[in-house]
């Protein structure tokens, strides 16, 4: 089964943590910095290959003595 992560849902999700944070930042860069994230998200999302994790019985058979 393919799973394609999508960047928008990715955001959407991870929206009240930066809200969070930005607060730690002056007023007059929240926006610059909301945008900056949402870019970086964007980029990252589309770096992971998700096909090519191994599943959890895989994980756990490479751990197993």
């Amino acid at each position: 089964m393919e799973y394609k992560l999508d960047a928008f849902e990715v955001i959407e999700l991870m929206q009240p943590k930066i809200k969070k944070l930005l607060y730690q930042t002056a007023a007059s860069n929240r926006e610059d910095l909301e945008q900056e994230l949402n870019l970086l998200i964007i980029e990252s999302v589309g770096k992971i290959k998700l096909n090519d994790m191994p599943s959890f019985s895989d994980l756990v058979s490479h751990i197993e003595i």
